[in-house]
């Protein structure tokens, strides 16, 4: 789980982190209309990374940032739809860090990292 003083806030920290966990907190990212438009909005052909594969979308584009206070509580518990297929969604986000490792800055030790867990 990603703590309030572990976030990456700056577009380099982000970057350099992103293939390796997940910097931002779904329930709290906000993007413009613009992006959505660029990007051309969430992948149709994903289905439990669909969040992570957005935003490596959306960093081919614009720049990351976090706030570095926090808006939002986040409850986990078995019933969550990421516990509930957490193979399924650890699967699609390594492939995916494959797919887009020579665009981000981490890329080696990131693959080993989710890879050889």
């Amino acid at each position: 789980m990603l703590r309030y003083n572990d976030r990456p806030l700056t577009d380099q920290e982000i970057r350099s982190d992103i293939l390796r966990s997940n910097p931002f907190l779904h329930s709290s990212v906000l993007y413009s209309r613009t992006v959505y438009e660029k990007t051309g909005g969430y992948p149709t052909n994903i289905k439990y990374s669909d969040d992570f594969a957005y935003r490596l979308k959306i960093g081919k584009f614009f720049k990351f940032a976090n706030l570095p206070d926090y808006a939002v509580l986040y409850r986990q518990h078995l019933n969550n739809v990421s516990h509930q297929h957490w193979n399924y969604q650890h699967m699609e986000s390594a492939l995916l860090s494959l797919q887009h490792c020579f665009e981000y800055p981490s890329a080696i030790s990131c693959i080993t990292s989710k890879v050889c867990r």
